[in-house]
């Protein structure tokens, strides 16, 4: 068995592969795709983004998937229709995105899947330790509708061997953004905010989770305005700072952990926030604008430990695109170079999806998709279950 799966291996690697990425992320406004040419030769690695798009969930079915994970009782009735109604969403946007683009056969698809829980420290039951991840997403029923072999479960394998399972994307980082001479930092602002520290001709980054990135704002937006979200930070920047909230936002203990640490809505969730406005007398404008604010000194004061500043910064998600966010970040770091991933042929919109692809032709090469050095595990995993069409 251990020859044929070597056999697979070496003929997946003769010839570069079309990979499609797929990522929902916890800020639930829709499903990211994009299609890569992945191959390498010499050692070197040819990475080539086709095509992207973004899907919207259809409002009820955002409205569904956000209650799964906000509720204190999740019936298992609704985990298992999640978890068979999550692909149908995503195989109907693959095929819909397959016939709008003029793209070569797909070979194989990495799904991430959607994070419900995340268990990054341990826990006893009886007799047992352990840490935990749970990312819904039945990646046999998406293989399927597709008739495409699909890559998901990519966290799993790492905390087995003592890892937080996250972060994941910086192998890839690392893969297509290192830098000779300068410190490299990307930062991602999706539901959760993350960075990606790239030091010059060092095979070992650092990366970590580093607070919430839209996930407060956007349910802000949506509690007070009807809106998906703040679009350009535009209703932000009516309002002002307040001294009152930022001081309960500090006092959150995952601003201060040491990494590498990961996290989600089970930490930064709805009711946490609730907790903290509720004896605060604020407008929601206010409250948007001071979230804007703590989201970019969370990034900008773990960029900071690790630099002195003089770092070039590419800036990709959703909170790109939040003006007062953005304005916040360069203010704390005025020596740094900031740029976008579209520099280097990767859509800002589209990096963890190209990303999940790129995971999942290392897992089908028998290639790590884990870094120890960043998630804690004991050795890098060849991570992922494979599932195939019939």
């Amino acid at each position: 068995m251990k020859d044929i799966l070597q056999e697979f291996r070496k003929r997946w690697l003769e010839k570069p592969r079309i990979v499609l990425g797929i990522m929902t992320g916890t800020s639930f406004d829709g499903i990211d795709l994009a299609v890569a040419s992945i191959s390498k030769t010499n050692n070197t690695l040819l990475f080539k983004t086709l095509a992207h798009s973004i899907v919207e969930y259809p409002k009820e079915l955002q409205k569904y998937f956000s209650q799964i994970t906000s509720q204190n009782h999740t019936s298992v009735s609704d985990i298992s229709s999640f978890n068979f109604l999550h692909p149908h969403c995503v195989a109907e946007a693959i095929n819909s995105f397959i016939r709008s683009e003029e793209i070569p056969q797909i070979e194989l698809i990495g799904y991430h899947g959607q994070t419900i829980w995340h268990q990054p420290t341990s826990i006893s039951i009886g007799n047992y330790t352990m840490t935990s991840t749970f990312q819904l997403g039945s990646g046999s029923v998406l293989a399927q509708k597709t008739n495409i072999p699909v890559v998901s479960d990519f966290r799993s394998a790492d905390m087995v061997f003592g890892g937080q399972g996250a972060p994941l994307v910086p192998i890839f980082d690392r893969d297509i953004f290192a830098d000779t001479t300068n410190i490299v930092v990307l930062v991602n602002i999706g539901g959760i905010a993350n960075i990606s520290v790239l030091f010059p001709n060092s095979h070992k980054p650092i990366a970590y989770d580093v607070g919430p990135g839209n996930v407060w704002i956007d349910y802000i937006t949506k509690k007070f305005y009807g809106l998906a979200f703040d679009e350009g930070g535009k209703i932000a920047k009516t309002g002002k700072f307040s001294d009152e909230l930022w001081e309960q936002l500090l006092t959150i203990d995952f601003i201060e952990k040491p990494y590498p640490k990961s996290t989600g809505r089970e930490e930064f969730s709805v009711q946490l926030l609730v907790s903290i406005l509720d004896d605060i007398t604020i407008s929601s404008e206010d409250i948007l604008h001071t979230l804007a604010k703590f989201t970019a000194y969370c990034i900008a004061k773990e960029i900071l430990f690790h630099s002195n500043s003089e770092c070039k910064v590419y800036v990709s998600g959703g909170g790109l695109h939040n003006d007062v966010i953005q304005s916040y970040i360069q203010s704390y770091l005025p020596k740094a170079t900031f740029t976008t991933t579209e520099t280097v042929g990767i859509a800002s919109d589209a990096k963890e999806a190209l990303c999940f692809a790129y995971l999942a032709w290392r897992s089908m090469a028998g290639l790590p998709i884990s870094l120890p050095s960043i998630t804690g595990a004991k050795k890098e995993t060849i991570s992922g279950s494979i599932s195939f069409p019939f």
